[in-house]
């Protein structure tokens, strides 16, 4: 995904990291 550190925060409690 984009280089976008909240992005990836809201992305990781939507979809855990697998």
């Amino acid at each position: 995904e984009a280089t976008n550190g909240v992005i990836h925060v809201v992305d990781s409690v939507l979809l855990p990291p697998m």
